[in-house]
């Protein structure tokens, strides 16, 4: 649990000029540059997050206009249900936790996620009246399960006191960063250039 004490040694190699028996300290090389790469998986990892997050804010960019235009919902109502689905996809994150800690592990849950996700919106796609819940309901659960498990499987790519560990983390943000800003973008662009 503690680190070894050093014990006081004469001076030798190890210890450059000035280092005594009075100041035992251990030197520690400095990280070779190939150890301070981040894992291959985390590149995969930002990629796939970057995609989940662009479908995420394409669909939501536009959705309160679908429900309007195509399901004639009130303006109101369009609204409510695309905060409704927005705040039950972060609120999912929950369960999802639970499944990754508790019962099916982080890749399981993974696939899990992703299989509900792309199955909600599968079905959003079909644009099928009766299918509409059922596949909000997918894509709402599919998001909040696949969320906590990529956070999980990221945190497992590093030890628990690797130095690399919080730029790891922030390339993950970036990454979801730029997929909630570029999904707008081009879902608007498409929506402008098509109707």
């Amino acid at each position: 649990m503690f680190p070894e004490a050093v014990p006081p040694v004469e001076r030798c190699a190890e210890y450059p000029r000035g280092l005594s028996n009075a100041t035992p300290a251990r030197l520690e090389a400095p990280l070779s540059r190939k150890s301070q790469r981040h894992p291959s998986a985390l590149y995969l990892l930002c990629l796939v997050e970057c995609c989940e997050r662009f479908a995420a804010s394409a669909m939501l960019s536009v959705f309160a206009l679908y429900l309007t235009q195509h399901r004639q919902f009130s303006d109101g109502t369009a609204i409510l249900v695309s905060s409704g689905f927005l705040a039950g996809s972060y609120l999912s994150s929950w369960p999802g936790g639970w499944l990754v800690d508790v019962r099916l592990g982080a890749r399981h849950t993974a696939r899990l996620g992703l299989g509900l996700l792309t199955m909600g919106y599968l079905i959003l796609w079909t644009n099928t009246p009766w299918l509409f819940w059922p596949g909000l309901a997918l894509a709402c659960v599919g998001q909040g399960v696949f969320r906590a498990a990529l956070t999980t499987l990221l945190g497992r790519l590093y030890a628990p006191l690797d130095t690399r560990r919080e730029a790891g983390f922030g390339l993950l943000h970036i990454s979801v960063n730029v997929g909630y800003l570029t999904g707008p973008l081009v879902t608007e662009a498409a929506r402008h250039e098509r109707g």
